[in-house]
């Protein structure tokens, strides 16, 4: 709800825009925006007379009797219609020489109809002694649908002014009656608002006699195609936000010229008014150039569109902003951010100096764009905002060169409880607890909350970060896991230059040491899509291993998805091993581990596995996972001797286990079925020529026909050339 408050329109709404008191021009008549009740004071007469020109003004709202309180019934989704309303009119309906006053009011969301009385449009009757008595419903003019604009005038030229109200789904022309009552006339009059036959989103309007007939036209400024069934959602799941107009196709304005007898006929194409598509609002007419011509001006939300850009010289902006942001981005995945705001936002404006490739993707936390072609560009289109992180997949690597304003770096960034996707907005690089510091002072940062970006990540314990994440800087895109609930916002300090930040801890700086017969593991984070963060600690026999040369491999069969060292938390007195591992799916894949211990030179199997899981914690500075060394794996390069079929891992399971198989040098044709307890064939998970090497295959607990099988105990067989070999695993439910 927005009240009718002095001096100025109060609302929850993100950007205060000129979208509903409109103009009637010309006429006794004219449009305001919401404002309190002011009178001006008449001279004193004493010494203490302002001078000549000097007008102050006295809030008399209270006692005037205007009570009208403005309800757009906002929903949590914060569909666009809840970012703006409403208008007012400003004119002497019943011609007794006072001013009376015209609101417009919303509808229920999201059928879009004035159901409740507190949705009713509102005229207030002057009454002479500086208070007003509410006559809409004598008047009758309490209207219908979702209202947004007002324009008052006399159209048909019988002395009493007229109403032209505007709406989202319903536009209605009012005749004064001269009795004290409206009639509506919209359907006879031929001005409802449509466009190709529907109804479309009004908001400005405009009253002027464009051809010099002496007959007033009407000009009805449309915003964008929005309905309840096509409306977008922005922000996160309790967080949302208005979004962006770029969201909606733009719209043709209307002209309607008076032809007499209460009838108007849609000149707009025949005028040209509806060649020019845009994000109507505002209205405002005159003799520009002095030609004896009523002349238009539109205000339109934004121009410019990916397919029809709008060409920006030197000339015609002559503030060319203060900032450039460069962000290298490679072939594959990229975490990204900007602090700049420019003024094409889209996902179009900001990749433009990229050369994307059909099917490439950029997605935010709720929603994504894909690149189509070149004449086509991104679709749906998509706009980037300053507070959020964004992942992009590329065919092609290139550089961002994001040009214009640096946004404020107190600019709060929304956060709720799980996972956020946060933008970063100070032009330097800060350490990871000292731009973060504005969630520790409110509170609401807890243990074990974590930051990670694409390749490292930290956690928070006491009043620190601790991680291979040590600091963060512009255009790189982070991800914050917050455990406290409700939602928040915080803001980051301002960049101070001078020494770089200091390492968050000591030995994460520490390079390996090239050791002899270390294996070269190595992972590119740009192949994988999600990740998961894993704390842990190395033990190599019966103790700690406390070597900085030491590194630990998760692995997904003999694919390596992420690898790390153990560095020395001091505040735990600990060397503990922060390791990102990286996926293409969601969850379900088995990870295992391997770790080389740099003073013996041998590489050991990991007694420990876990299931992979997009944006899951595993261990925590204070209980950090162990990872044992066991056997002393054979030479990386080593294949298996003979066809082998392990144990499935975990066994019992719910609802995913993987099984692990060995297929020795030249291969062979590899069958894997699962049998249930009766001998019935339940699931086929390897059939085919299989290559050399140890591998491992997933059963999600479906049968072949892709459903879910009852817990009970399974068989799975492995049959190849000369080797056939049954195990039993157990599922649980």
């Amino acid at each position: 709800m927005i009240r009718f408050l002095p001096f100025s329109a109060r609302g929850r709404h993100r950007r205060a825009v000129p979208v509903a008191a409109r103009i009637g021009v010309g006429l006794a008549a004219v449009a305001l925006w919401p404002a309190g009740l002011v009178q001006s004071d008449p001279p004193s007469g004493d010494n203490k007379t302002p001078p000549t020109g000097h007008i102050r003004f006295e809030d008399r709202q209270p006692a005037s009797g205007i009570d009208f309180v403005l309800d757009n019934s906002t929903t949590p989704d914060k569909p666009i219609i809840d970012s703006m309303l409403g208008g007012v009119a400003v004119l002497d309906f019943d011609n007794d020489g006072l001013l009376d006053v015209f609101f417009t009011n919303g509808a229920r969301i999201p059928e879009l109809q004035k159901d409740d009385p507190r949705f009713w449009n509102r005229l207030y009757r002057n009454q002479g002694d500086g208070t007003f008595r509410d006559v809409t419903d004598k008047a009758g003019v309490h209207g219908e649908g979702f209202s947004i604009g007002v324009a008052a005038a006399d159209f048909d030229n019988d002395g009493w002014t007229d109403l032209y109200v505007t709406g989202v789904n319903r536009n209605t022309l009012y005749r004064n009656r001269g009795d004290g009552r409206f009639a509506d006339v919209t359907e006879t009059a031929g001005v409802s608002g449509t466009v190709d036959g529907k109804k479309v989103w009004s908001v400005g309007a405009a009253w002027l006699d464009y051809d010099n007939d002496g007959d007033l036209d009407l000009f009805v400024a449309n915003y964008l195609d929005w309905s309840p069934e096509n409306n977008r959602l922005c922000g996160i799941e309790g967080m949302r936000l208005s979004c962006s107009p770029t969201y909606y196709e733009k719209l043709p304005n209307l002209l309607y010229r008076n032809e007499g007898g209460g009838k108007f006929l849609d000149v707009s194409a025949a005028t040209g008014i509806s060649d020019h598509m845009g994000y109507g609002m505002s209205v405002a007419v005159a003799d520009a150039d002095g030609d004896g011509f009523t002349d238009v001006f539109v205000a339109n939300d934004q121009i410019g569109s990916p397919q029809t850009p709008v060409t920006l010289t030197a000339a015609d902006m002559p503030v060319t902003g203060d900032g450039v942001l460069a962000i290298d981005v490679d072939e594959g995945w990229n975490w990204i951010s900007t602090n700049i705001l420019s003024p094409d936002m889209s996902v179009d404006g900001v990749t433009a100096d990229l050369t994307p490739a059909p099917g490439d993707i950029v997605k935010s936390q709720s929603e994504f764009t894909q690149f189509v072609s070149d004449s086509t560009g991104w679709v749906p289109t998509m706009v980037i905002d300053n507070v959020s992180s964004y992942m992009i997949r590329l065919s092609n690597a290139g550089t961002i060169y994001h040009s214009g304003t640096l946004v404020p770096v107190d600019s709060m960034i929304p956060v709720g409880q799980g996972w956020n996707w946060v933008g970063y907005l100070p032009d330097g690089t800060l350490g990871v607890t000292v731009a973060l510091g504005d969630l520790d002072t409110q509170g609401i940062v807890s243990t074990n909350d974590v930051i990670k970006s694409q390749d490292n990540f930290a956690q928070f314990y006491g009043s620190e970060w601790y991680g291979s994440l040590d600091s963060m800087k512009a255009g790189e895109g982070y991800k914050l896991y917050l455990g406290a609930a409700g939602n928040h916002t915080f803001n980051y300090p301002a960049y101070v230059p001078g020494p770089s930040p200091p390492p968050l801890i000591a030995a994460a700086t520490l390079a390996r040491s090239p050791v002899e017969g270390a294996p070269a593991w190595a992972v590119n984070p740009r192949a994988y899509q999600y990740n998961m963060t894993v704390t842990s600690v190395l033990r190599i026999g019966d103790s700690e291993s406390a070597d900085h040369n030491d590194i630990i491999g998760a692995f997904v069969g003999d694919e390596c998805r992420g690898v790390a060292s153990p560095v020395y938390v001091e505040s735990m007195r600990r060397y503990i091993a922060f390791l990102m591992i990286h996926s293409n799916e969601a969850e379900g894949e088995e990870v295992t581990f391997r770790a080389f211990d740099a003073g013996a030179a041998l590489v050991y199997e990991i007694d420990e596995s876990i299931a992979c899981s997009a944006d899951a914690v595993e261990g925590t500075v204070f209980d950090p996972l162990v990872l044992n060394a066991g056997q002393i794996r054979e030479e990386e390069s080593d294949l298996p001797p003979v066809f082998g079929l392990s144990q499935n891992y975990p066994n019992p399971f719910n609802p995913v286990t993987a099984i692990h198989y060995d297929v020795p040098a030249g291969g062979g044709m590899v069958s894997i079925r699962i049998y249930d307890v009766g001998g019935r064939l339940v699931r086929t998970l390897v059939n085919g020529h299989e290559t050399a090497g140890r591998k491992s295959v997933v059963w999600r607990g479906l049968d072949n026909r892709g459903k879910s099988v009852t817990a009970g105990v399974y068989f799975y067989r492995l049959t190849a050339p000369g080797f056939e070999k049954t195990r039993k695993m157990v599922l649980l439910k």
